[in-house]
């Protein structure tokens, strides 16, 4: 019988995206089924409307462990791994209150590593895992482990493990991650991403313009910040990075960032900030119109890796009427992958009801693409003013959305943020 060695440390419960870039798991947050996960034969797994976060519009997997002797079973995914690798694995779990558990854990582990690519073979070993018994809410465990060198995969297991004397016990899985570990020392490199900056003309004598700030916040050790931008497909711009040397608590400012930082006038785009993962970072980037007619804008922040998600709906959408009046809107994404994504952006008008046609795009890796006017990109007449629409873009990999409404008597734009969509229908 394997058993989950060790308590895991208990760690506060966040929200989540519900597709996280980086994670080798797929279906990782059950948002209507089971699909992705082989369930051990010896217990018994469903899916449930029943979700971490309180979305309605996901679910979570649970086990249901019988088994009076002692047995260790659940919900199981193969993900391929590079040997040598560290890795995270983490989940949110929820035993139910009133269950005599002894000495019974609900937890996560790698239940074998493989030479093979397909989980096959004999077993190069297994991880300790982490196991909780804290019963009656959600409790997030993390757990650290790094591949052998000869292993090409790894069989990893959400599970519940009785005590003999003690079943059936059930558990609930949610919001699982394994993928690669940037571990919390000196060296090691996060790269954080601000979705839009931009230095170009648009309608209506427009000059989108972004400044940044970019903050050490540690108080014993400067760091260098490495930046690279990229712009839009139809466009050539300076992609060859820049550096950025920050002293202890000290600021940098970057005006106009496209065009003066990166000397790419009339581009617009994403940015890359790599910076080294133990000294925190703080970054900030407006983007507004500073002459001529200008605009106050608006102010964003940089995202992680892990902001990155496959659905995500927009609130606040308005336009048409006539160019003189009324609004416009945008919508846009950056891929933070290699591989390329394809996206769908459909709007929606205050009933529910689709409006035009989905705009479909086909974005490479690590490239922006931005939809201007998208009433007209999904064929939407301009006669009449609309002011209360929804967008949803969907993508085949985790990306940054991002939407922005500009009044057009003004040129000023708000920044919409993206919010979980609803992944089926309920």
């Amino acid at each position: 019988m394997r058993r989950l060695l060790g308590v895991a440390t208990l760690v506060a419960l966040l929200t989540g995206p519900s597709a996280i870039a980086g994670n080798l798991l797929q279906n990782a947050e059950f948002d209507h089924d089971l699909s992705g996960w082989v369930v051990d034969p010896v217990v018994a797994g469903s899916w449930q409307a029943l979700d971490s976060a309180n979305e309605r519009a996901s679910g979570s997997g649970t086990v249901v462990n019988s088994v009076a002797g002692g047995y260790e079973g659940g919900l199981q995914q193969c993900v391929a791994v590079v040997g040598g690798q560290s890795y995270e694995t983490s989940a949110r779990v929820l035993i139910p209150s009133g269950q005599t558990l002894g000495s019974s854990q609900a937890g996560l582990r790698v239940l074998g590593w493989y030479a093979s690519s397909g989980c096959s073979g004999t077993s190069l070993g297994y991880g300790v895992g982490q196991g909780i018994t804290k019963q009656g809410e959600w409790t997030q465990i993390i757990d650290y482990v790094a591949a052998p060198a000869a292993a090409h995969s790894a069989l990893i297991v959400f599970s519940v493990g009785t005590q003999p004397g003690f079943a059936p016990i059930h558990a609930s899985f949610d919001h699982l991650f394994f993928g690669a570990a940037t571990p919390d020392t000196p060296g090691a490199l996060e790269t954080l991403y601000v979705p839009a900056v931009a230095s170009l003309h648009g309608g209506n004598d427009a000059f989108f313009h972004s400044d940044v700030w970019i903050t050490n916040l540690s108080y014993q050790t400067s760091t260098t910040v490495t930046l690279v931008y990229r712009c839009y497909a139809s466009q050539t711009c300076n992609s060859s990075p820049k550096t950025v040397i920050l002293r202890q608590r000290g600021t940098a400012i970057l005006r106009d960032i496209a065009g003066t930082t990166f000397a790419s006038p009339e581009t617009g785009g994403a940015m890359e900030v790599t910076h080294d993962a133990y000294v925190p970072i703080a970054i900030a980037s407006r983007l507004y119109t500073p002459a001529s007619q200008p605009t106050y804008g608006f102010s964003l922040g940089a995202r992680s890796i892990r902001d990155a998600s496959t659905r995500a709906a927009f609130s606040g959408i308005a336009g048409g009427g006539p160019t003189s009046s009324g609004y416009r809107s945008n919508v846009g994404a950056y891929n933070p992958n290699d591989a390329p994504a394809n996206l769908t952006i459909t709007l929606y008008d205050a009933t529910g009801n689709q409006l035009g046609s989905p705009v479909s795009q086909s974005v490479p890796g690590h490239t922006p693409v931005q939809v201007n006017g998208i009433f007209a990109a999904a064929g939407v007449s301009s006669a009449s003013l609309m002011t209360d629409a929804s967008a949803v873009v969907t993508s085949d990999v985790p990306v940054f959305s991002f939407a922005s409404t500009l009044d057009n008597v003004s040129n000023d734009s708000s920044f919409l943020d993206p919010v979980r969509d609803w992944a089926a229908q309920r």
